[in-house]
């Protein structure tokens, strides 16, 4: 028996062994099912029914993706080459890289996210011919809307032709508002096109208009795509499930596992219809229901089942004659217990003071263990200020709130000052910011005599060295503030928004400030940088002048549209801290302590809310289309309920109180009285004083932080960590944004027109990209692909950021172009035999897992060539040491264990000479590299990360604000 199969069940086995042919697993909460399709794909490769390039898994968030692909690696023995784990749109974003001149459509294409669309089509406004959504006080005001309109159009797979058309049909009152729908969409449509632009919804959209309208490349995915699984198939909307089955079809080898209990995003799309007609879809579809939880005791899955019976009939259960009651694998006895006090404010207190209750009653418990779920985030703010008062620790996990974190509130006050000296309370907190150190009397004195004199802060700050009351060393603080904001304005104009918001962080103080504060702090206060930073660059891809002014334009539009910034959180990282987080961003999740607040009427369930603009009644043909009314948006309240009280492994609380501030009593949740509860009789809860002290447990104390390690490692990763394991702290632990450096524009550019280039010479010469052993690439009469060609590609490929000035751009724009030719006329005296590009991998080493992407592979007499470019200064045979060969012995150890090859030569291309240095590893020097690896690999996962300073610290990217530096 496979080793695969040890300790699963007899129904996840049978899932896990099930061959060809659609499968339909219903898995339960908690019933493995992330294990069950982990080692489903590892069996389907071990017992040679597909290989790993023939296997497409798809999910929906990032982090489900990372799980299961990280899952497959311990899984797999080898490793792996091209095993597609991704989430849908990152899929259909691959497909359109790949075939999207198929469709008419560019393959640079840049990804906008909600708010990007929001920002181009307020920037288009004139465009749209509106007048039923243009209200004269507010243009604006149906903007959101309507995109959101656009989306669950692109989520039923509805084409703007096909809403025109649709349109030009209407008759009756409603026909004009229709049409005006229709054209809008179709103009949105347009604007994005006219920006190289995609939303997530054309994703998907443009992904099933390829697979329908062009057979070739549909063939082509039946070919490499031979088995398809689907998780979470429940959230599926009806684009997303065309695409599995035209990718599927025609042998159908589909899994899809999913739970129609746990059916909660409809407001995003999800259609619940998917998971109910599979079984018709596919009428000879096997059915596996896992009913084993391995993470709940047996009274919550018992509380949860009759709860859900409520939804029937339009349940799986009710429907499929199958049976769904989870049977705990645990012994143990659990709570489901309903805490109801006199006021919100004793709800507050009632659930802080029961968390350090069990926290002392179970001494193995740490706070990770507890979480407080909410319907919506509103509601958790009271709970936050009760935790606050009794000292747990905890992190708030809500989605939105990015711009209101004091990091981004004191790096955008600096650039607004830069273009608006007189701009007072930004001022006033670039000021105040405690790295100045400048004292708050100080600071009073200053605007006292800014007030005395009508003048600005900023211009008080000027005449700092004739105010005596100030004293000399604050004088001096202020002088050199002015002076530092002088220079940052000389690089307003001529720097790109990302250059200079590097240069502010660091220069200005704000990065080493951040890298002196506590180690929760500080790792809280680098994700907000990054995440901003983020922000920063996708405005620079959607703009032609990228500078300051435009941004901070920007920006304060988002701000006053209500825009909050989007915050990402990984549970997983951190120090322990209770979480509290809304029922949504629960799923998946699973704690020991679960409460569930505010359980009363209104609010959870919360009140149906129909869609700003919903879809014309007929626009959609299908299941999907009746979801609609008070009823279905009960059922799905119920089933987020369900959900909820399913992340607890042995206690559930519910609470809920009668006084939450209004006139009357709140009337309890229908969902409590549909569990048992009732509000209880008796004595109410005594009042807590508003003016006592914060309670300070003893066993509240700062707990420890957690470094979240990765499972996965690049040859970039490991080589940080050779240099100095600081500086991998710095680069890949806390993501400190760095200085980019010209040299890298450069060989970014010279790269990417180098991979288009060959990319065009495969296509040409018919072979497909990742065959390694089809026909041979080269052409008779000549190169596939002219110099003309290759130039253009390089002016398209031209990174344009981080060079000194003009004169440097321009130098080594024309030194590229010399470059390329004098390469072009390198091929055309050593043809070369190309056989594929930027192929990804999967290496296992022991326990390691090591990604990486080779540039080039060849094929020479006797077996392939491996080739790296290098736009740096050449080396001669020789002189290359150990270190230098690393990455190319890397690249040999998964040539030839993942794709089966023989390597011969292992190649560095020096760009600025053509000139060429080979060599190839033998048995030892693998070996000695495999050791080398691990050692680093156990040094991070040791989180050894002491600075070793020296030579290198002169080219570090971090040598500004590190204490150890050498130099």
């Amino acid at each position: 028996m496979s080793d695969l199969l040890a300790n699963l069940n007899e129904q996840q086995a049978m899932a896990v062994t099930h061959k060809n042919g659609p499968l339909l697993i219903v898995a339960g909460a908690g019933t493995g099912k992330t294990t069950v399709i982990t080692r489903r794909i590892a069996w389907l490769v071990e017992q040679g029914i597909a290989k790993p390039q023939n296997i497409l898994a798809l999910t929906f968030t990032d982090k489900a993706a990372g799980e299961m692909e990280e899952r497959v690696d311990q899984l797999l023995p080898y490793g792996y080459v091209e095993l597609q784990i991704s989430t849908f749109h990152a899929f259909c974003e691959k497909l359109l890289r790949e075939y999207a001149a198929e469709i008419g459509l560019s393959r640079d294409f840049c990804v906008v996210s909600e708010l990007d669309g929001w920002l181009l089509a307020r920037r288009s406004l004139d465009q749209f011919a509106l007048d039923h959504y243009r209200p004269l006080g507010n243009p604006t005001k149906y903007l959101r809307g309507l995109l959101t309109h656009f989306s669950r159009a692109k989520d039923a797979a509805i084409t703007a032709d096909q809403y025109l058309a649709f349109a030009d049909d209407c008759e009756g009152e409603d026909a004009a508002r229709v049409r005006e729908l229709a054209g809008a969409y179709h103009t949105y449509q347009q604007i994005l096109l006219e920006n190289d632009a995609m939303d997530f919804g054309d994703l998907l959209l443009y992904a099933l208009r390829l697979l329908r309208e062009r057979p070739r490349v549909l063939d082509e995915l039946h070919r490499r795509y031979t088995h398809v699984l689907v998780d979470e198939f429940q959230d599926t909307n009806g684009a997303q499930y065309e695409i599995v089955k035209l990718i599927a079809a025609p042998a159908d080898n589909l899994t899809v596992v999913g739970d129609d209990d746990q059916s909660i995003y409809k407001f995003r799309g999800a259609s619940l219809a998917n998971i109910m007609q599979f079984e018709t879809d596919y009428p000879d579809a096997k059915r596996v229901v896992l009913i084993n939880n391995y993470r709940s005791v047996q009274q919550i899955l018992d509380h949860a089942h009759r709860f859900i019976q409520a939804n029937n009939p339009r349940r799986l259960e009710a429907q499929g004659k199958l049976d769904k009651r989870l049977v705990s694998s645990r012994d143990d006895e659990g709570v489901v217990g309903h805490l109801h006090l006199s006021t919100l404010d004793e709800e507050t207190e009632a659930v802080a003071t029961k968390i350090l209750e069990l926290k002392a009653a179970y001494p193995n418990a740490n706070w990770n263990d507890f979480a407080i779920l909410t319907r919506s985030n509103d509601a958790a703010v009271p709970f936050l200020a009760a935790l606050d008062r009794h000292r747990v620790p905890y992190q708030f996990m809500a989605l939105r709130g990015l711009y209101a974190k004091s990091v981004i509130l004191d790096l955008v006050a600096y650039l607004s000052v830069l273009l608006a000296p007189y701009d007072g309370p930004s001022f006033y907190r670039v000021l105040t910011h405690p790295m100045r150190k400048i004292s708050p009397d100080a600071v009073a004195e200053l605007s006292r005599y800014a007030s005395r004199k009508g003048k600005s802060l900023s211009e008080a700050c000027r005449f700092a060295t004739i105010l005596t009351s100030l004293g000399e060393e604050t004088a001096v603080q202020l002088q050199e503030l002015n002076a530092e904001l002088d220079r940052f304005r000389m690089l307003v104009s001529t720097k790109n928004i990302s250059e200079l918001f590097v240069t502010i962080a660091r220069e200005a103080g704000f990065v080493d400030y951040l890298n002196q504060l506590p180690e929760r702090e500080k790792q809280e206060g680098f994700r907000y940088l990054q995440q901003f930073f983020e922000r920063v660059k996708r405005f620079e891809e959607m703009h032609d002048h990228p500078v300051l002014k435009n941004f901070l334009d920007e920006f304060a539009v988002e701000r006053e549209a209500g825009e909050e910034g989007a915050l990402q959180f990984d549970p997983d990282t951190g120090p322990e801290m209770v979480r509290v987080m809304t029922v949504h961003a629960s799923k998946g999740l699973e704690f020991r302590f679960v409460f569930v607040i505010s359980m009363i009427d209104q609010r959870f369930p919360s009140v149906s809310r129909t869609e700003a603009i919903p879809l014309p009644s007929g626009l959609i043909i299908q299941n999907a289309a009746s979801e609609e009314g008070d009823d279905w948006h009960l059922e799905e309240e119920r089933r987020l309920f369900y959900v909820a009280m399913t992340r607890a492994k042995e206690h559930v609380y519910l609470t809920s109180a009668d006084d939450y501030g209004g006139a009357r009593k709140r009337k309890l949740s229908r969902f409590l009285s549909e569990l048992g509860f009732d509000k209880p009789e008796g004595k109410e809860a005594a009042k807590r004083d508003p003016f006592a002290k914060d309670i300070s447990p003893v066993d509240s104390i700062e707990s420890p932080v957690v470094i979240h390690l990765p499972k996965q490692f690049s040859f970039t990763q490991l080589s940080a960590f050779r240099t100095c394991p600081l500086q991998y702290k710095f680069a890949h632990i806390l993501k400190i944004p760095v200085f980019g450096k010209w040299t890298f524009s450069f060989g970014k550019t010279m790269h990417n027109a180098l991979h288009d280039f060959f990319l065009r010479w495969l296509e040409r010469a018919g072979v497909q990209q990742g065959s390694l052993f089809g026909a041979p690439s080269t052409v008779a009469d000549g190169l596939p692909v002219s110099l003309d060609e290759l130039l253009v590609m390089y002016s398209d490929a031209w990174q344009d950021d981080w060079y000194t000035d003009d004169a440097q751009r321009e130098e080594y724009r024309k030194r590229g172009r010399g470059q390329l030719r004098a390469f072009y006329a390198f091929l055309v005296e050593h043809p070369p035999n190309p056989r594929f590009l930027e192929q990804d991998f999967t290496l296992k080493i022991g326990d390691a897992v090591i990604k990486g992407r080779i540039d080039r592979v060849d094929a020479v007499d006797g077996g392939v060539e491996i080739i790296d470019y290098k736009t740096g200064t050449p080396k001669e045979d020789g002189k290359l040491d150990a270190s230098d060969k690393e990455q190319l012995l890397l690249y040999q150890m998964a040539a030839k264990n993942i794709f089966g090859l023989k390597p011969v030569k292992l190649t560095y291309h020096y760009l600025e000479d053509n000139s060429q240095v080979s060599f190839i590893g033998d048995e030892k020097d693998l070996l000695r590299l495999q050791e080398k690896i691990l050692d680093r690999v156990n040094g991070i996962r040791r989180s050894n990360f002491g600075p070793t300073p020296g030579f290198h610290c002169k080219y570090c990217d971090f040598a500004d604000i590190c204490e150890y530096r050498q130099g």
